[in-house]
């Protein structure tokens, strides 16, 4: 393409008697061009076309570009944005939000995405998400910010329904700990009042052993009802309120006793905190019953804890209980799984129940461990079920 320029030459009289001309080939200025045409056109579809809100803003906060987008967005023309304070658009909760923004983003940081909430022309409340970046001039000078905004007022009222489900759940199953903690009270009230008529020692202390059984369970969802995750229990927490009520179920000293209780930070779910708490209740009312005749002066310990375990290249987590007294040994130690004792029948059935393992050490008193394996860890490394 080329571009042709012609001047006209006069003589000393002033009469054009010549003209003269200049040629220049433009056929790639007039391609860069028509690229740049192109492309600004390209953009200008892009930003008319999106479905969010695409918009510039200056140094002082106030519009100066949006899209077609805030029609269907926001209700407004772009010309009834232009010129106007964003903040004119969000609650006034969101517009301090959005001035320290805008300053933060022009003391440097380049980006920035948040959730706002707006208010249509309508007077409608609605939320959108935003991502932002500085503007600069040729200069390197910022001259403001450019941003987009989605409108996610639908994902919002979804999280919000679920928010409100979960808050709802939450009620009830603390409502359902709370019964259930009140029922075995009431269970344990009337064992209790049944066991006054009682005049047989060996029936009155069976009826004992079953008002601390129940009591062990009920003390799980009075755990469970005042904790916050309604789910699983501290075991620590448990374990001394444990120990204290059945200090106080026995007619033993107190201050002759003493707790060595090391326990680590463990959560556990009910289908595993029930039968290691009825499993202490046993060993614990067992030492208590027969391990400190006369009020001796003796130790009771209970250790819990998690180790790593790797088998047959199977990694998984493992808990230890320990529950020991340095007491009077065991006349006759208890051979699980065929143990004669109702106590000791019952723990072998609650070790078989939660998959672990028991064994006596009387090398230096009486010592139950007992090793399980954590059931959730299990089921990560896809080991064993439900069951």
């Amino acid at each position: 393409m080329i571009c042709d320029r012609a001047f006209p030459v006069y003589d000393s009289q002033g009469r054009l008697y010549r003209a003269t001309g200049i040629a220049e080939d433009i056929t790639e200025r007039e391609q860069t061009e028509a690229a740049l045409r192109a492309s600004e056109q390209k953009y200008r579809n892009l930003v008319e076309t999106s479905q969010g809100v695409i918009r510039s803003v200056n140094t002082e906060g106030r519009i100066t570009f949006v899209n077609q987008a805030v029609r269907q967005i926001y209700g407004y023309e772009p010309q009834e944005m232009i010129g106007r304070f964003f903040s004119e658009f969000v609650t006034p909760e969101q517009a301090q939000k959005d001035r320290e923004m805008l300053e933060r983003i022009l003391a440097g940081e380049s980006v920035f995405q948040y959730e706002a909430e707006c208010v249509r022309k309508d007077g409608t409340l609605f939320w959108v998400s935003c991502n932002i970046i500085r503007l600069h001039d040729d200069a390197g000078n910022i001259i403001g910010t450019m941003g987009t905004s989605v409108d996610i007022s639908q994902r919002k009222r979804a999280e919000e329904k679920i928010k409100a489900s979960l808050q709802e759940k939450e009620v009830l199953l603390k409502e359902v700990h709370h019964r259930v903690r009140n029922n075995l009270q009431i269970i344990s009230s009337l064992l209790d009042l049944q066991s006054q008529y009682i005049q047989e020692p060996l029936v009155l202390e069976v009826f004992r052993a079953s008002q601390n059984r129940v009591k062990s369970i009920a003390l799980i969802h009075q755990t469970l009802y005042k904790s916050e995750n309604l789910a699983r229990v501290k075991f620590a927490d448990y374990i001394y309120t444990l120990t204290g009520y059945l200090l106080q179920t026995y007619p033993i000293n107190s201050n002759n006793i003493t707790w060595q209780i090391k326990v680590d930070e463990i959560y556990l779910n009910l289908d595993t905190v029930i039968p290691c708490g009825l499993i202490i209740n046993e060993l614990v009312s067992n030492a208590l019953k027969y391990a400190f005749p006369d009020n001796e002066i003796g130790t009771i310990w209970i250790e819990f804890n998690s180790v790593e375990v790797i088998d047959s290249n199977e990694k998984y987590n493992q808990f230890n209980l320990v529950v020991g007294n340095d007491g009077v040994k065991l006349k006759e130690p208890p051979s699980f799984p065929n143990s004669t004792s109702l106590g000791f029948k019952l723990v072998d059935a609650l070790v078989y129940q939660i998959n672990g393992e028991i064994e006596l050490d009387q090398s230096r008193g009486t010592e139950f461990r007992i090793r399980f394996p954590d059931p959730n860890s299990l089921q990560e490394e896809g080991v064993i079920g439900n069951g």
